[in-house]
């Protein structure tokens, strides 16, 4: 009798800490994302038409088959001649995946006017798609589209 007490109480304790809610994995994308050594913010510059990206984030992309197609940004001018250089910055909470076209876009700011930049990762190297915002009717942009490049 005291056995069998003895097995009917391994099974209820073996019950009870069964995790009711297995832990969730995370989709790949996130995995990605958490990847990149973020600190505070990642910096990146314009440069003419060249955009210069952060190493550290073109190399992770890079590893997982992801290159940098394209981005935008809108002109700044000051006294009527355009800006030739411009440091931007990315941070974490601006990055996001679309599984549709299976693509990465991680929107920045340039400082100090708060202009954004919008940058997209694709594993399709001719990739078309113009990233930025909605409505550009009235603005000037810039769309600097880099073809496989490869660091």
């Amino acid at each position: 009798m005291r056995f069998l007490v003895g097995i009917l109480l391994c099974i209820l304790i073996g019950c009870a800490s069964t995790p009711k809610n297995p832990p969730v994995e995370e989709p790949f994308w996130e995995q990605i994302l958490n990847e990149i050594p973020w600190g505070n913010r990642i910096v990146g510059s314009v440069l003419a038409e060249e955009n210069i990206l952060p190493d550290d984030m073109f190399m992770v992309m890079y590893k997982y088959g992801y290159q940098y197609v394209n981005s935008t940004h809108q002109i700044e001018r000051k006294d009527g001649l355009e800006i030739g250089e411009r440091i931007y910055e990315l941070e974490r909470e601006y990055a996001s995946y679309d599984s549709s076209d299976d693509t990465f876009v991680f929107i920045g700011e340039f400082y100090p006017d708060e202009s954004k930049i919008w940058l997209v990762f694709s594993k399709d190297a001719d990739y078309e798609l113009f990233a930025g915002p909605g409505s550009l009717e009235g603005e000037e942009y810039r769309y600097i589209r880099v073809s496989g490049r490869v660091e």
